[in-house]
């Protein structure tokens, strides 16, 4: 899984370990890309190193709606668990992707998850957030990835229905970044990771589901 077969480059799961250090003796992981056409159609598939995937129907190029890449890992007795889910740019068909450069296209970046009880209080159930808050969340200091501090805000909340901890996070940080940066710039660039949603992350970044235009959501999750 590392950037070629070097043990001593960074690892491309983007924990910004070296290689050696992280995946080297992992299970093992698939890299799986992902193009959606809207509709089923049936089409002749190329591949180059200059022009990477191609797709070609009745001698036409035709061109996706929608891209991602996905990193599912192998489980014991267990189906594989998708852990990483990004969305990339439908004409990209390169094949080198890098999830470094993925995050430092944005002016902004989010970072949340929430816990919540397991049994309600009086009815409610109590949840406690966590949003982290990045200007960028790696940058690059003589040939070294590093990252960038950032805020933190640890929000507590009730709610009467189980499973929507996440949900109303979401939703309260949308509200937010549409208040204080999108209101002041509305070219800026956001980021947001979750843990949250894996079914809707294609739809959210196709816009079929209008949560916050112009936005990307990745999904990210803990593996061992």
């Amino acid at each position: 899984m590392g950037q070629g077969s070097n043990r001593n480059s960074f690892c491309s799961c983007g924990s910004g370990k070296k290689y050696k250090n992280c995946c080297l003796n992992k299970k093992n992981r698939h890299i799986v890309y992902h193009y959606d056409f809207g509709k089923e159609v049936t089409a002749y598939i190329d591949y180059s190193p200059n022009d990477g995937l191609t797709f070609k129907k009745d001698g036409l190029s035709i061109q996706p709606e929608f891209a991602s890449i996905s990193l599912t890992q192998e489980r014991d007795n267990k189906d594989p668990k998708q852990i990483l889910n990004i969305p990339l740019s439908a004409d990209d068909r390169s094949y080198n992707f890098n999830l470094y450069e993925a995050f430092l296209q944005f002016d902004c970046i989010y970072i949340i998850d929430t816990n919540t009880l397991s049994e309600p209080i009086k009815g409610e159930y109590i949840s406690a957030g966590c949003i982290l808050e990045y200007e960028r969340l790696f940058q690059n200091i003589q040939n070294k990835i590093e990252p960038i501090p950032g805020k933190c805000y640890r929000p507590r909340f009730t709610h009467k229905e189980k499973g929507l901890g996440e949900k109303i996070l979401l939703v309260n940080l949308v509200a937010n970044i549409i208040n204080e940066r999108i209101s002041k710039n509305p070219n800026v660039k956001i980021g947001i990771v979750t843990d949250h949603g894996l079914g809707d992350l294609d739809m959210l970044n196709s816009g079929k589901i209008p949560i916050l235009s112009g936005s990307t959501f990745f999904y990210l999750t803990i593996s061992n």
